[in-house]
């Protein structure tokens, strides 16, 4: 018979879990506790939320949301890092801090329904973030767009140039 704090436990996480964007799993193995309150910061900061528990009490959470596949990651020293806005600014927190402090580790992640593995979610932390990406993409969109606008305007002033040529024949021509 469960006891009531895990019950209390695995509806927490069940609650928690419930809007997420995306999830990873992470060894945390290595970072003490000011570290990790510190981890823990600049993850809310980016909207996500770094939940240390029992691998039991979050495989229980994730069956009864009907998530599966991300239960294989749930090994040994784990902890769910969750992503309620943009799935990979809270990914790319912890990547970055566990590199700088040459700690903890991603195990693998879920986005969107599918599972994600080490190396996939290695290199999607690895990615620029958000909103250097999509200015990235308008920039590269804008650019044959100014290109063309360029040329059309080079056409209009090769054809003004050509107007104040003919003026200044025909004055020069009729003083």
């Amino acid at each position: 018979m469960p006891s009531a704090q895990k019950i209390k436990s695995v509806e927490s996480f069940t609650k928690i879990l419930e809007n997420v964007k995306a999830m990873y799993v992470v060894d945390f193995t290595g970072f003490n506790v000011a570290e990790l309150n510190e981890l823990r910061k600049k993850i809310r900061e980016e909207k996500g939320l770094l939940k240390v528990g029992k691998n039991t009490l979050f495989k229980i959470a994730l069956n009864k949301l009907k998530i599966e596949g991300i239960e294989k990651f749930l090994t040994g020293v784990s902890a769910l890092l969750l992503a309620y806005d943009d799935p990979v600014s809270p990914l790319k927190v912890f990547y970055e801090y566990s590199k700088e402090k040459e700690k903890g580790k991603i195990k693998g992640g879920y986005i969107e329904g599918r599972i994600i593995s080490e190396e996939d979610v290695n290199i999607l932390a690895k990615l620029p973030p958000r909103n250097v990406l999509i200015q990235n993409l308008l920039s590269r969109m804008g650019g044959p767009l100014y290109g063309f606008l360029f040329v059309l305007n080079g056409l209009l002033r090769n054809l003004l140039y050509v107007l104040v040529e003919i003026k200044n024949k025909k004055e020069g021509s009729n003083p």
